[in-house]
């Protein structure tokens, strides 16, 4: 009390090791105390690898700790463990999405494996998928004048398109031209939320699979370099009261 005539335990999340009227301290960054009337800094206990309080101090439990950036948490018998987050994606808590917007085609698939670990099943048409160790996971496009017969396959490798064949897309080698038309395109409502050119036409590419039902189809959309700052403009509320021309975007199809 204020005359200093009660001694009282330290509460949970501090510690006092040295006798005297001064105050508890509080466990340090980056762990926890669940002890009362702890008398070293040594009943802190420390974050598991990988993660921490966030700066904040006088934590009391094991729930307080979080993954750090670049990984994600994965249940251990009821502990934390935090797992580096694999090379082609991004991680945040539970979450995982495919780096430059892939997600947008509706053609990557990630599942958890038996130990909770994310592991990549599928990648879009003309991606080849790389698995050979979990931090290396990712879709890697085979390019120009290439394909891969099999976007679920860690084996199959992307492969030099034939002489007087298409490859359209990346995908399996055709006779049949693609169709092509252009698309004047306004109001999206996601450009906003766009990191690049490339993860705006993954998205247009996924509503236009959706708009002719999916299947097989191969498409391929482009954009002018600066289509999305174009889209994201068009997304104003100036730009949204005006009549002026939509996004235009060349989409090709082969069946």
């Amino acid at each position: 009390d204020a005359d200093c005539q009660t001694c009282t335990r330290c509460q949970p999340g501090s510690y006092k090791d040295i006798a005297g009227t001064h105050a508890c301290r509080a466990c340090p960054a980056d762990s926890f105390g669940t002890l009362e009337g702890a008398t070293s800094a040594n009943d802190c206990q420390q974050c598991p690898p990988n993660s921490g309080t966030n700066g904040k101090v006088g934590q009391v439990s094991a729930d307080a700790c979080a993954c750090e950036s670049g990984f994600y948490p994965v249940d251990d018998g009821g502990s934390l463990e935090c797992v580096v987050c694999p090379r082609g994606a991004e991680c945040s808590g539970h979450t995982i999405r495919t780096r430059d917007g892939l997600d947008a085609t509706g053609e990557v698939e990630w599942r958890r494996d038996e130990d909770g670990r994310w592991e990549l099943r599928r990648c879009p048409r003309g991606f080849r998928l790389e698995r050979a160790r979990h931090d290396e996971q990712e879709c890697v496009a085979c390019g120009p004048g290439a394909f891969v017969f099999a976007s679920d396959d860690p084996s199959a490798q992307c492969h030099k398109c034939p002489e007087g064949l298409r490859c359209f897309g990346g995908g399996a080698p055709s006779r049949e031209p693609p169709v092509q038309a252009e698309m004047q395109l306004s109001h999206l409502g996601v450009c906003q939320e766009m990191e690049s050119n490339a993860a705006l036409e993954a998205w247009i590419r996924g509503a236009v699979r959706d708009a002719i039902g999916g299947g097989e189809a191969a498409v391929v959309v482009t954009l002018p370099d600066d289509g999305l700052v174009k889209c994201q403009a068009m997304e104003s509320p100036a730009q949204r009261r005006s009549n002026q021309p939509g996004l235009l975007a060349m989409v090709e199809m082969v069946a």
